[in-house]
């Protein structure tokens, strides 16, 4: 009699492991892929920052890097029309305004390419 349920139970538990690893699966390329993703990008995006550029902090300041400081990991920025420095991590840095208006900037220049080559080849 013990042997029968100890067949069923093991029957049981063969049935559940494929569904668990699909669910395991399911859930890495849903929600840890991504999440994983978008912290490389943040990254890539905190060091490249350089000297001059426009970002806006994780608080909310608006500012102009004005100095990088790479052994304390930290920038130097100008906020304010009385131009206010603050010193801040690089991890406070949200985003790249600078890069982002370049990155606008090259779409509508590719757009408009894009448009001129239309306007230059006649249609058939």
């Amino acid at each position: 009699m013990q042997e029968l349920l100890l067949a069923q139970e093991d029957g049981g538990l063969m049935q559940m492991l494929p569904m668990l690893l699909v669910m395991v699966g399911v859930f890495y390329l849903l929600l840890i892929r991504p999440q994983k993703k978008r912290e490389k990008q943040a990254k890539e995006m905190r060091d490249s920052l350089e000297v001059g550029d426009e970002i806006l902090t994780v608080g909310g300041i608006l500012g102009r890097v004005v100095s990088i400081r790479e052994e304390s990991d930290s920038l130097l920025i100008e906020s304010g029309s009385a131009n206010t420095k603050l010193r801040i991590s690089r991890g406070a840095v949200q985003t790249n305004l600078s890069a982002l208006e370049k990155e606008k900037e090259n779409k509508q220049a590719a757009a408009q390419s894009g448009d001129s080559d239309k306007e230059k080849k006649p249609e058939k």
